[in-house]
């Protein structure tokens, strides 16, 4: 980016415009203004900035030109000049506007607009002739897209430690730097007392004294004690020269004229405990001492406004402690008990159980300051009730910095430094999405930290309201200038956003937004109202709805296409439950815009609000007006728009386009949407979704007595397959997105979030009893069934994604949904949970897993090695006891695949010499040692999977007749690999107990003797099993064996045998294994030729022999030297190729993928084919003659004909026309697709039904 333009504008005209223009064209990135004054370019010092005046806005209007013209004429090209217009608002200072044309569109001239008298401004941007990139290459492209995606925009930044409270051994340092910009501050305690709590007159604020005004009326007067006289002095702060024994003896007097329980004396005793809360602590504390509580309420004498002031009293800590005893407590359960109280409406009720959680709250919030294994999310529920009203904050704010033993116990807690701009957001999210929300594990450190941080934010808060209030300019703008700085950054962002929902700060916003001059604090103000109202749930808010609604132009940030769409937005709020069941079914275009999003999320908000607030009749509510108003069912359309919001997702996650448009520009309205922000919000609006559906369908698992359980519909059978679809493609997409976007950005946030939702709603979809979901049974499936076939089915489809990345998503789900012994120790293990898993387990086994073995088998054929043996664990978990045998047959049907390769390699060896077939062996050589490694990993000596696999083949005779003539065909076929050894050696060291076949020992015999070499690192283990395979090969009968490749092999092995190291002699267990070999071989009939070694030479054999010497016995050198006149070598005896090795990898190039989806496979015979069929006829041939149906055609009368009106339509429908006289294809040979699939690392071939 560089200086394009500097100029200083001068207005002309009626219309004050002002016009630049460029001698190229230019893409314009940034305007800056500088004030009068101000020296722009420190090397030219003679000019100096006219700008004025202080303040102004500015229309800029940009000639828009596509940088590449489309292909279409030129007529079409030609269009009326388009100019896009900006607002600038300038408000004194040196500032840059940022301007995004886009990568599409350029400009060559500039227009501004306003009431200005000069304008000096620097233009920086760059020149688009100089900015052509050539084409990239494919490499290239991906390194530079990734690197900016991974860029994008983050919420996660390190605050300068003079504005980060959460990490401040003072949290309120902050708040007392900004009241400092004021002349003659009062206190910080003072201040929020009066901003929070006590709300002073109008009168008050034209006193000479304020904001010093105390109470003049102490109350001690007992004669003349009046208790509403007393409040009234209690509404203005009490000075701290008020001696303690002053405040006892108020409360002293107090107590003595409290008289029986009548409903008045409770609310003024309530409201007088809610005054003195945020005044001196010893003065609620004497309250508290002096009046019992059992003299003045009852349940008969609280109503709904006693409650409210006794609930704002309970944020001190002190009133608190008074309030949580066993009589008040009961008092409260006995006014929200239905059948005891008849008369109290539903929302007292919800007050007296606020007051009995708040006062509850306390206990645990004060244990959690200091105590590292406390219950931290309930301390942090109970900082979101205090910060739902202004009284409650304030005085709240006042006990953590005003009680000693509260301030005490947070410097107590270290600072713990914070390098990686990482904040703790703790404000889970309100209502139906709250309480489906499983959050991650909160650390002391990360609790305190938000602690500390909520009182910086409301003493903050608290300034900015005082400085609002007397219309202190610079204080404002300076502390609207920190809370959007924290407003853009996580888990300050929270916090910030929460409290400026109380209703103060929304008017507050609200002024200063209506003011037509530009003023910094006005551009904060749009800025923050904004991207508050970005969020669903603030957008709820009433007062936030009036001050959208009150918006109008001119203004200096928000644009007039987000004020339409915002003011779209609140109508839909004030309108209510009608206006937002009339957004959620009305039909959408795709792909969803932004704006569209948003509206679905605050109606979908909306509705959650009626469901929570009246848990009776709400969802009846719901369902009668859709249906009454649209005639449709909810949860249906709930199940519509989650597959709409999954096909959005789908289309940006796609392998056809990876890389999708970092923004979406609209040059007409200058409005670009970045694409993360798009995706931020389908995720969101996916995660919403399907909390609502799960709050609809979900059985309760246990409620309060006090409330009506909500009703719990069913899901049908087709509805659940349709959210199990769209579930699995939004949590592929999530994942998708956490990898592609950078950690803190809104999409990876948004994405992590929504994936909980997918993995939370899979396993209550999966569970038909208390916290599952009621299906509607079809053909008397469960819904455990429905969303494993559901799952499995998916798994080999990827909609378009990677298929490799989308499977290995799916079996993360599959994963999750079978039960598991390890999520309920997560959640807290008990014997309740140990009986539910066994039963859950039961159930899946016998009725769940056994109705989809067809789909499960499918989907473990397509997984690697390391998951097929996970799935298979857990198989055989969930079946213990092998009653059903899924995993035995999973297993069986793998050994079968594992035979049918082996066969197909021996059928391509025998046809090796009428075709090149080294790429098809290659990938089947692959595929087999797939195979080979599955066997090898589950019968390693440590293996978890060991006594289970050799069980199975014990049990299984197909598995293990299946592997038997697998491993008998590698034999043949002399194929070798690392894992194969494993699986030889396990196998023969168990081969006598269970394995008593005697053509399966021959071939583990064979396998072991070409894999032996002493000198390998691996010889330890071979020796080992040496002598187990002498003795095995002793028992077998002359007749199992293939003597001839025996004795080529005993000859090779025997070559093999050599020494670790060049000079030393075999160890005794190998010599004697050896010995013994041979005297077996000696022993046998001569006419077998077993004593005559074939691929050994002489030397090597007479080397061997001296090896052994030396760690025989005198009567094993006896026979040894007997041995050697008996034994002899043919070395003319031709020798077998060499062995074939698996390969670990398998990488192909795409003309070898071509070569292996040619539909002539080397696998296959050369079919038959059809002549090429030549129509022309040969003059000196066969004359061709018509079809007869020609011939008696009533059209063929002569000749000629000539054709009037209809006649060719009637030829057309004559019997002719409609005959076919076409040759049907060749039928001589079809052949098959070959398909390849390739996992990572993997590579699979679908041939004419048989898989290779």
């Amino acid at each position: 980016m560089k200086l394009l333009h500097w100029c200083s504008l001068i207005p002309e005209g009626p219309s004050s415009l002002a016009a630049i223009r460029f001698t190229k064209l230019v893409r314009v990135k940034c305007i800056r203004v500088f004030p009068k004054g101000a020296k722009p370019f420190e090397l030219c010092p003679d000019i100096v900035s006219e700008t004025e005046p202080d303040s102004f806005l500015l229309n800029v209007y940009f000639n828009a030109q596509p940088v590449q013209p489309s292909s279409e004429s030129k007529d079409k090209q030609r269009a009326a000049n388009a100019l896009v217009p900006t607002t600038i608002a300038y408000a004194g200072g040196q500032i840059d506007f940022t301007v995004d044309l886009g990568t599409e569109y350029a400009t060559r001239l500039m227009i501004v607009k306003g009431q200005f008298e000069a304008l000096s401004l620097a233009i920086y941007g760059e020149v688009v002739s100089e900015t052509i990139i050539p084409p990239l290459s494919v490499e290239e492209l991906i390194s530079s897209v990734s690197k900016s995606i991974s860029s994008a925009e983050t919420r996660t930044r390190t605050l300068s430690s003079s504005i980060d409270p959460a990490n401040s051994s003072d949290p309120t340092f902050l708040a007392m730097n900004l009241l400092s910009l004021i002349d003659d501050p009062p206190p910080l305690s003072l201040l929020s007392k009066l901003m929070f709590c006590l709300k002073p007159d109008n009168d008050d604020w034209d006193d000479s004294n304020f904001p010093f005004l105390f109470t003049v009326n102490s109350g001690e007067d007992q004669m003349n004690f009046d208790l509403e006289a007393t409040l009234d002095a209690m509404s203005k702060a009490v000075s701290d020269a008020v001696a303690e024994d002053t405040l006892t003896k108020f409360a002293q007097v107090v107590a003595d004229n409290i008289g029986p329980r009548i409903n008045n004396q409770a609310f003024h005793i309530a409201k007088l405990f809610k005054l003195s809360a945020s005044q001196r602590p010893s003065l609620a504390l004497a309250l508290c001492q002096g009046i019992d509580v059992s003299t003045v309420f009852d349940a008969q004498s609280l109503d709904e406004d006693t409650l409210l002031h006794l609930l704002d009293a309970s944020a001190n800590a002190d009133i608190a402690r008074y309030l949580h005893n066993d009589y008040f407590l009961d008092v409260l359960a006995d006014f929200q008990n239905s059948a005891i109280n008849v008369t109290q409406t539903r929302s007292s009720k919800q007050a007296a159980e606020r007051l009995a959680t708040r006062i509850q709250a306390w206990e645990i919030f004060e244990d959690a300051l200091s105590n590292t294994q406390a219950d931290f999310a309930a301390a942090t529920a109970f900082l979101r009730d205090i910060g739902t009203g202004e009284q409650s904050l304030g005085i709240w704010l006042a006990s953590m910095t005003g009680h000693i033993d509260l301030v005490t116990k947070l410097a107590e807690n270290p600072i713990v430094p914070n390098s990686s701009g990482v904040y703790p957001k703790l404000f889970v999210r309100n209502g139906i999405i709250g309480s489906m929300s499983v959050g991650a594990a909160i650390s002391h450190d990360e609790f305190i930290a938000f602690v500390r941080a909520f009182i910086g934010v409301a003493g903050v808060l608290a300034v900015w309201a005082w400085s609002d209030s007397l219309g202190n300019d610079v204080c404002r703008e300076r502390t609207l200038g920190v809370l959007r700085l924290w407003q853009s950054t996580d888990g300050y962002r929270e916090i910030v956003n929460y409290l400026l929902l109380l209703r103060q700060f929304t008017l507050r916003l609200k002024w200063i937004t209506s003011n037509d001059t530009p003023r910094k604090s006005g551009i904060f103000g749009e800025q923050i109202l904004s991207d508050l109202f970005d969020e669903p749930e603030a957008a709820l808010n009433d007062d936030l709805v009036q001050t959208i609604l009150s918006l109008k132009q001119p203004l200096s940030h928000i644009s007039e296409n987000d004020r339409l769409s915002m003011r779209k937005i609140a109508l839909v709020v004030e309108d209510g439950l009608p206006a937002a069941i009339e957004e959620l079914v009305f039909p959408n275009t795709h792909p969803l815009s932004s704006r569209r999003l948003r509206t679905l999320l605050v109606s979908i908000a909306l509705v959650e609000k009626e469901l929570m607030e009246d848990l009776q009749k709400g969802d009846w509510n719901v369902l009668q007006m859709i249906w009454d108003e649209h005639s449709t069912a909810l949860i249906p359309r709930l199940a519509e728009l989650l597959a709409e919001t999954s096909r959005d997702l789908n289309g940006n996650f796609r392998i056809t386009s990876p890389f999708p448009v970092p923004h979406q520009t609209q040059p007409q309205t200058f409005t670009a949407v970045s694409l993360p922000q798009v995706l931020s919000q389908l995720f969101r609006l996916a995660e919403d979704l399907l909390a609502l559906i799960l709050y609809l369908v979900l059985v309760p698992e246990s409620y309060p007595s006090t409330n009506p359980a909500p009703l719990s519909f069913s899901l049908s059978a087709y509805t659940l397959r349709s959210i199990v679809l769209s579930v699995v493609d939004v949590f592929v997409c999530t994942d998708a997105a956490d990898t592609i976007y950078a950690q803190g950005t809104p999409a990876c946030v948004s994405a992590q979030s929504t994936r909980q939702a997918c993995l939370e709603f899979v396993r209550r979809a999966s569970d038909s009893g208390p916290g599952g979901i009621i299906v509607e049974h079809e053909g008397g499936k469960s819904g455990a069934e429905i969303v494993m076939s559901m799952l499995l089915k998916h798994g080999v489809g990827s909609s378009g994604k990677d298929p490799a990345y989308h499977l290995l998503q799916m079996f993360a789900l599959v994963d999750y949904v079978l039960p598991d012994p390890n999520f309920n120790a997560a959640v807290g293990g008990s014997l309740e949970l140990d009986i539910e898993y066994e039963e859950k387990k039961q159930e899946w086994a016998s009725q769940v897993l056994p109705n989809v073995l067809d789909e499960i088998q499918e989907f473990f054929r397509q997984l690697d090695v390391e998951n097929k043996i996970h799935l298979l664990r857990r198989l055989v978990r969930l079946d213990s006891q092998s009653l059903i045998g899924t995993a035995e047959f999973l297993f069986t049907e793998e050994m079968r695949f594992f035979e049918r390769c082996t066969k197909t390699l021996l059928a391509s060896i025998e046809l090796e010499t009428q075709r090149n077939t080294n790429i098809q062996t290659v990938v089947l050589l692959y595929q087999i040692g797939l195979h080979v490694r599955l066997l090898g990993n589950m019968l390693q000596t440590r293996s978890d999977m060991l006594d289970w696999c050799l069980g199975a083949l014990r049990t299984v005779q197909e598995a293990f007749s299946s592997l038997t003539t697998s491993l008998a065909n590698l034999s043949i076929a002399r194929v070798m690999s690392s894992h194969l050894d494993t699986v030889v050696k396990t196998l023969l060291v168990h081969c006598d107990s269970g394995f008593e076949d005697n053509k399966f020992r021959f071939t583990l015999i064979v396998l072991f003797l070409r894999t032996a070499r002493l000198g390998d690192e691996s010889a330890v283990e071979h020796n080992s099993v040496l002598s187990k395979a002498v003795a095995v090969l002793t028992t077998l009968p002359l007749e199992s064996m293939d003597l001839g490749m025996f004795r080529l092999d005993i000859g090779q092995a025997l070559a093999n045998f050599k020494t670790p190291l060049s000079n030393s002699n075999l160890s005794t267990e190998i010599s004697s294994a050896i010995l013994s070999l041979m005297t077996w071989l000696s022993a046998q009939p001569s006419e077998e030729g077993l004593t005559v070694f074939c691929g050994i030479k002489s030397d090597r054999l007479v080397s061997l022999y001296d090896s052994m010497e030396a760690s025989l016995t005198e009567e094993q050198l006896d026979t040894l030297n007997k041995l050697r006149t008996i034994l002899t070598v043919d070395e003319d005896v031709k020798i077998l190729p060499e062995n074939m090795n698996i390969p670990d990898t398998l990488q192909l190039s795409m003309q070898e993928l071509q070569d292996i989806l040619s539909p002539l496979s080397s696998f296959l015979p050369i079919a038959p084919s059809t002549p090429t069929r030549n129509n022309i006829p040969d003059v000196l041939g066969l004359v061709i003659s018509p079809p007869a149906a020609l011939l008696r055609s009533p059209a063929a009368t002569g000749l000629t004909k000539t054709y009037l009106n209809n006649d060719f339509r009637e030829l057309r429908q004559a019997a002719v026309a409609r005959q076919n006289t076409s040759r049907l294809p060749s039928m001589h040979g079809t052949f098959p697709t070959i398909t390849i699939y390739a996992f990572n690392s993997r590579c699979f071939l679908f041939h004419s039904g048989c898989r290779y």
